[in-house]
């Protein structure tokens, strides 16, 4: 393949692409036929199971406001795409495909970008390059239509400039190049140099909100609130800067020190109720917490446990369950793991 270096024009993090001033209401400047442009959810992941939000466009406009397309705050100042996030560096190994969400010709690649969990100084480097989005692809789908996925791993980019693409072609896989966090895809779309929220089929100076939004996904690919990917069993208090990196904490035994349960959530609000309950295999409960979200965040961690105070835990299949409901709407999530002490 030949690497083809994008100018800055062609390839920047949504963080820093401009913004063109909208004249006229948003759904007017939208194509309005009985075929209008729809995008193919661009991972090859199960949503919501194997793959999940974890930020959305931002429509709000001023400085230190969010507003995601429901109205809440799963976004930061500024974003101009959606990030679908994947569980960990493990995945990242293992790969998981980005997918050309509609038919169109590669405007540009960059696929020599490091993958790596970046310190603060590796960011001001990346910053001063210019390479926020890492590695990437940007697709013209015609019709003033663009897409542009950030953050692919590095040397798995597999089309090339000007290539002619099809609905489903790979593009390479999720990475952790350029400047991110968390193992996840970025993309951003637009519609004649205006940024569109594919959620809501608006462009982000109109106002955010479900009702009445025109969704650009042809798949079942709902907004989801808050989703709960992560959990597991620990011998101690797990690094979760570790745990997203792929590195599983070190498994309990038997005769383990403590036993330990943790759970992970994109799209924290406050308010949340989160409940971590840990049973035995005789159905009584070792250890059960109740916690109150204090802040908003992008992505929250928990765990519960107690220290191994018999010398032996008891034989046979240990229940672990995390439970977490969204105070507004009572919705809840709940994510079960199970331990086998032999």
């Amino acid at each position: 393949m030949i690497y083809y270096t994008l100018p800055a024009l062609f390839l920047l993090t949504a963080m820093t692409t401009p913004l063109i001033p909208v004249w006229g209401a948003a759904q007017d400047r939208l194509p309005h036929t009985e075929t209008p442009f729809r995008l193919a959810f661009p991972v090859a992941c199960e949503y919501g199971e194997t793959c999940w939000p974890m930020n959305y466009t931002d429509h709000d406009r001023r400085d230190g406001e969010i507003k995601d397309a429901a109205c809440h705050a799963q976004s930061y100042d500024g974003h101009k795409g959606t990030d679908i996030a994947i569980s960990n560096w493990q995945s990242v190994l293992d790969g998981v495909a980005i997918i050309a969400p509609a038919p169109g010709t590669v405007l540009g690649i960059r696929n020599n970008q490091s993958d790596q969990f970046p310190s603060d100084a590796d960011k001001a480097r990346i910053r001063a390059q210019g390479r926020e989005c890492g590695n990437g692809v940007r697709l013209d789908h015609g019709d003033g239509w663009i897409t542009q996925f950030c953050h692919m791993k590095k040397g798995s980019v597999s089309v090339d400039f000007g290539d002619k693409i099809e609905t489903g072609t790979p593009l390479g896989h999720i990475g952790m190049s350029g400047i991110t966090d968390h193992p996840h895809m970025h993309m951003s779309l637009t519609k004649d140099g205006e940024v569109i929220d594919p959620f809501t089929g608006r462009v982000t100076s109109e106002p955010c909100g479900l009702e009445g939004a025109r969704s650009l996904w042809a798949d079942d690919t709902p907004y989801k609130d808050f989703s709960l990917y992560d959990a597991g069993f620990s011998v101690g208090r797990p690094d979760f800067k570790k745990v997203a990196r792929g590195q599983d904490p070190t498994p309990p035994h038997a005769r383990s020190a403590s036993l330990v349960f943790y759970m992970s959530y994109f799209g924290a609000r406050q308010g949340d109720k989160i409940n971590l309950s840990v049973s035995r295999p005789d159905g009584s409960v070792f250890a059960s917490q109740d916690i109150d979200q204090e802040k908003t965040r992008a992505r929250q961690h928990y765990f519960t446990g107690k220290r191994n105070t018999k010398g032996r835990f008891m034989t046979g299949t240990w229940t672990a369950k995390a439970t977490i409901t969204r105070k507004d709407t009572g919705k809840t999530q709940t994510l079960t793991r199970t331990w086998k002490a032999e």
